[in-house]
């Protein structure tokens, strides 16, 4: 534990708000802590009738420091209430932005793509695990480019040639007008 406690405070992690599990017991309690935060974003959102704006982003680990750096100032910049919280060993955040009103949410959306552009930026990707579908969509484009989402709505063509299975799902209309003969 020490060796951590030094190894830590070397690279200025902040050591008296870190936990440790010695033993399995432990383990699963920091796992269930960590699970229960989704739990907690959702009923607080469901309690308070509000729409959350929540990311997740992923960059390379080289790239993590900063851009956790990035993310928390431009959480802190939006004056909107947020919660950090993610998978930060693999280098993969998410933050909510929890937005009170129409304004707020505007402004959440505003930093968002912003943070998707510093993702992609520094090799990210913006989605880490959640998928694309409708709302990523624009992001994804940015990571590579309208040529290459053409080439993978002509994938999806090859297997739903109507396009009936999730419509309008990660492929906009137009997108798909642009491949059909």
């Amino acid at each position: 534990l020490n060796l951590w406690i030094e190894l830590m405070e070397k690279h200025k992690a902040l050591t008296d708000l870190s936990w440790f599990a010695m033993d399995e017991k432990e383990l699963a309690k920091i796992k269930d802590f960590r699970h229960s935060v989704s739990w907690k974003v959702a009923e607080y959102i469901a309690q308070k009738n509000i729409k959350k704006v929540g990311t997740d982003f992923a960059v390379p680990n080289e790239n993590f420091k900063e851009y956790f750096n990035f993310v928390k100032q431009k959480a802190e910049d939006s004056n909107v209430d947020y919660l950090i919280y993610g998978h930060f060993g693999n280098s993969h955040i998410h933050l909510n932005f929890l937005p009170q009103n129409q304004e707020e949410y505007n402004k959440a959306k505003k930093h968002y793509r912003e943070l998707a552009l510093k993702a992609v930026d520094l090799k990210g990707t913006v989605s880490a695990e959640h998928g694309i579908g409708k709302l990523k969509r624009e992001y994804l484009e940015i990571m590579y480019g309208k040529d290459n989402i053409l080439k993978m709505a002509l994938v999806k063509k090859a297997f739903d040639d109507k396009f009936i299975l999730n419509p309008d799902n990660i492929f906009s209309e137009s997108i798909l007008k642009e491949i059909e003969p």
